[in-house]
C-alpha cells in the first residue's frame, strides 16, 4: 500500500515516514501544498495524508482540488476547533486527526481509510437490464448512464429486489 503524506514540517514527516514504513507502507512525502497535489495528480496511491497549515497552497486548497478523487484522504493537523474539523469534513476528506495523535489510532484509522476504499472499488458488480449491483453499490441505469438522482428508500427497495432474485420484496424498508 503507497501513502502520500503532505506536510511541510520536517520532524512530522520524517516521524511519519518512518512509522509507517516499519509498518508495511510505501511512503511519499510532499514537503508543500503544490508539491502534494502534483505529486498526487501524477502518481497512485492508497492514501493521502494531509496537514491544512502549509506553504504555497495550503490544505483546504488542495482538498477542493483532491475532491471527487477515489484516493480517501485523511487531515492530519494541528487546527482542532470544531469548525476546522467540520471544514474538513465538508470539503470532503475521509476521516480527520487532530495533532498530537496516538500513533496506533492513526494506524487504525488508515487501515479503516483502506478497508473502506477497497469496498468502493469492489470489481465484482453485476448488471442486470436496467440495474447494476455490487457489494457497496446499486444503482438504475438509464440507457447505460448512471441515474444519481434516486432517493435513499427506493434505491433500497431497488438493491433489494435486484438481489432478491424475483422474490418478494418488503416494501416498508
Amino acid at each position: 500500500m503507497r501513502i502520500l503524506v503532505i506536510e511541510d514540517e520536517i520532524k512530522s514527516a520524517e516521524y511519519l515516514q518512518n512509522g509507517l514504513t516499519e509498518s508495511g507502507y510505501v511512503v511519499d512525502v510532499a514537503c508543500n501544498g503544490r508539491d502534494g497535489l502534483y505529486m498526487a495528480s501524477e502518481f497512485k496511491y492508497d492514501l493521502i495524508l494531509l496537514d491544512v497549515m502549509m506553504p504555497e497552497m495550503d490544505g483546504w486548497e488542495v482538498m477542493r482540488h483532491l475532491r471527487g478523487k477515489e484516493t480517501p484522504v485523511l487531515f492530519l493537523t494541528a487546527r482542532g476547533t470544531l469548525e476546522d474539523r467540520l471544514k474538513g469534513l465538508d470539503l470532503g476528506t475521509d476521516d480527520y486527526l487532530v495533532k498530537p495523535f496516538s500513533f496506533a489510532e492513526l494506524l487504525a484509522r488508515i487501515r479503516v481509510a483502506l478497508r473502506r476504499g477497497r469496498l468502493l472499488k469492489q470489481e465484482d458488480v453485476v448488471e442486470e437490464s436496467n440495474c447494476v449491483t455490487g457489494f457497496n453499490a446499486c444503482f438504475p441505469l438509464d440507457r447505460g448512464r448512471k441515474v444519481t438522482h434516486l432517493p435513499a428508500r427506493p434505491r433500497k427497495q431497488l438493491c433489494q429486489l435486484v438481489a432478491s432474485e424475483r422474490k418478494s420484496v418488503n416494501s416498508q424498508l
